[in-house]
This record gives structure tokens, sequence and C-alpha cells, in this order.
């Protein structure tokens, strides 16, 4: 009697090992699918419109990320948690300390505007204009509002590629 020899990558002894192996896989893929910084619809942004508003009104592409979502991902500084998001990239030159630019979907980094307690903080003296996010702890950061898109125009030319907007802890 011939026999016939098992396929490569297939355990002819336990043929459920493959399949479960597979699905394992397939579970672990979709679970680190979820996005990073998923939202709720009742989540109010105000520096979409420059006035509270629910997240599922807002016409643009706006990302929160709150206190406990840094605590939770365990983020030292707040470039941490930004480079984590969609459409944003921080470019880093040297090592920690050294200058940490924003850009929002490409654009350059002088052309994001930066707000802190509703407080613009870019700097005009920097080269590009924009604001250094090296040294910003993430420990009294209460929120983050990110807004990319045709909506951050409301802010004027220097939010062309889009806004932060940080809201720190109140004492």
């Amino acid at each position: 009697m011939l026999r016939k020899k098992p396929r490569a990558g297939v355990n002819a002894q336990h043929p459920d090992t493959s399949y479960a192996l597979l699905s394992s896989a397939a579970l672990a893929a979709s679970l680190f699918a979820i996005p990073a910084h998923a939202q709720d619809s009742d989540t109010i942004v105000v520096s979409a419109t420059k006035s509270p508003l629910p997240l599922s009104q807002v016409g643009s592409a706006v990302s929160v990320i709150e206190a406990d979502e840094i605590a939770q991902r365990q983020y030292q500084f707040v470039a941490d948690a930004l480079s984590q998001t969609a459409g944003l990239a921080i470019a880093r030159n040297g090592s920690l300390g050294g200058q940490a630019a924003l850009r929002i979907r490409g654009e350059a980094a002088g052309r994001t505007l930066v707000l802190i307690d509703g407080v613009v903080v870019n700097d005009a003296s920097a080269p590009g204009g924009g604001f250094n996010f090296a040294n910003l702890d993430a420990a009294d950061v209460e929120r983050i509002e990110i807004i990319r898109g045709p909506q951050s125009i409301l802010y004027g030319s220097e939010a062309i590629g889009g806004v932060v907007s940080i809201t720190t802890k109140r004492g």
C-alpha cells in the first residue's frame, strides 16, 4: 500500500493544529487592527469649530487622546502619543531632548498650529516656525485634540497642516 506524503507545513498526525494556529493568528491580527484612538460618539470636541460639538457632528478628521489613554499606553512625552496617531509624523533630530517636529499629512512643521490651554505656542524664531515637542511631558496632559483637514483653516494660515490643541490638568 502506498502512503501519501504529507504536504509541507501540515502536521500529518494533527491536521487540526494548522487550523488552530491560523485562527489564532487571524484573531491576533484583528485585535491589533483596532485604531490607536478609538472615538466615542459622545466625545465633545472644542477645537474643530471653536465651540463645543459632539465628535459625530464634526465635518473633518479629528482625533482625541484622553489622559486615561496616555496613562494606559505609558507615554512619556506628548510626541510619543502624537506619533501613534494616523496622519501625523514626528521627526526627531538627535537623542532625547533634541528637536522633535510634528508634520500633519506631510505638511511642514511650521504649518501646524499648536495650542496649549488655548495659547499659541509656535516659536516664530525656531527654524521653520514650528513647535519643539521634544521636552513636552505627557504627565500633566488631560486631553489632546488633533484636527487634520480643511476645518483647521479656522485658525489662519499657520494651521494649513492642522491644529494640535493640548489641554492640561487643572490643579
